[in-house]
């Protein structure tokens, strides 16, 4: 059974979001925070969060075939490392070493990517300052913890990657 990091998930729930549209006559209409109507009064207009909009320009942004790089890229890890290397981005939390040997495995490109594609979505941005870090960090502690393992990838900070 092919396994799916939890980066793809969150990649591929966004990919559809940008590309859906609302079905015509049945728009959500948001009329207070917390308030959905499923078949709006007449007048009523459909209005796309903040967040949907800019993801979409996102989406519009990526290099022809770069959705399928990234979908490549984190289909060589399995949903529980998936999982647990997106927390080690926002938690002080370990990474196994079965999840850092799929890391190194998936390779520094990709991870670069997936990571980098992460923070340029609206839900993650202003995490940035705070996710790059600690995403190099479990990187370099892999590599040097089981780089020897599977060829002693090269850590991020000999990379110039930001």
């Amino acid at each position: 059974m092919e396994t799916v990091s939890q980066l793809s998930i969150i990649f591929t729930l966004l990919v559809t979001t940008f590309i859906a549209s609302p079905i015509s006559g049945r728009d959500i209409v948001v009329n207070r925070f917390d308030d959905y109507v499923a078949d709006p009064p007449e007048g009523d207009i459909f209005v796309d969060p903040p967040q949907a909009e800019y993801d979409e320009k996102l989406l519009t942004h990526f290099p022809t075939g770069y959705k399928e790089f990234l979908e490549n890229c984190s289909s060589k890890m399995s949903t529980k490392c998936g999982t647990q290397l997106f927390k080690v981005m926002f938690e002080d939390t370990e990474v196994t070493r079965e999840c850092c040997v799929s890391l190194l495995r998936m390779g520094r490109t990709c991870h670069v990517a997936l990571v980098d594609t992460v923070f340029r979505t609206y839900e993650y941005k202003d995490d940035a300052d705070v996710g790059f870090p600690r995403s190099r960090v479990a990187w370099n502690v892999c590599a040097r913890d089981y780089g020897e393992e599977i060829g002693a990838p090269v850590p991020l900070e000999h990379l110039n990657v930001t």
